[in-house]
């Protein structure tokens, strides 16, 4: 059964020691996603024994710090990182609920390949896979020294779209500016065990020498 705690408890839970990091853990589901100039990220992060969501204060949009506006031929970082941004939401973290919380984005840092401005009219949106690390730190909104509640390090993978807008430049080479990016995140693919690969190693073993013999007795 899933324990609520109460708003009251946040503030004994600031004189209880964060837990120890461990490993990272993986991001299995949800999104991070950035609309605008300079805008705040909304989030909705989860995991094994985790879930977040909610906002932070803007950070570094690869997009956005390229783009203004960008011309064909111009090359666009689609990186964006949140290294120290604070923001509000709610989170529940081994069975725990705080429906009212502040969050950090502690060395969040989201990297993908770069694309290059099209040398064609109109807008555009591009979809790329991305690789994930960070820091996820959540804080009682009372406490100013914003003391960890708990944590993890992070890590994640999955597809971002981001979306730019042409501008208007009449007689002119086309321009864009950047409008939004999304990242949306997957479950990582299962690693082989052990046994598994055995058998496969096995199998191809098995076909070369077949393949040999054949060969040997078409000679």
């Amino acid at each position: 059964m899933i324990r609520r705690v109460a708003p009251a408890c946040l503030l004994a839970l600031t004189m209880i020691p964060a837990t120890v990091l461990a490993d990272p853990v993986p991001v299995t589901s949800g999104f991070f996603s950035v609309t605008g100039l300079g805008a705040s990220a909304v989030f909705d992060l989860e995991g094994a024994d985790y879930q977040a969501a909610g906002t932070w204060e803007p950070g570094v949009v690869g997009p956005d710090l390229t783009c203004f506006p960008c011309a064909a031929g111009d090359v666009i970082s689609l990186d964006t990182s949140f290294l120290g941004s604070t923001g509000t939401g709610r989170a529940a973290v081994d069975g725990m609920i705080f429906p009212s919380i502040g969050l950090a984005a502690n060395e969040f840092l989201f990297e993908a390949p770069d694309i290059v401005a099209p040398g064609i009219t109109g807008s555009f949106t591009v979809t790329r896979p991305f690789t994930f690390s960070g820091r996820l730190s959540g804080f009682a909104l009372s406490d100013p020294h914003q003391t960890p509640i708990f944590e993890r390090l992070l890590i994640g993978q999955g597809l971002l779209t981001a979306s730019f807008l042409e501008n208007p430049n009449a007689g002119g080479p086309p321009l864009f500016s950047f409008r939004s990016i999304r990242y949306d995140f997957a479950e990582p693919a299962p690693v082989p065990e052990p046994a598994t690969l055995l058998l496969v190693a096995s199998g191809l073993g098995a076909a070369r020498q077949l393949r040999r013999r054949a060969r040997r007795s078409s000679s």
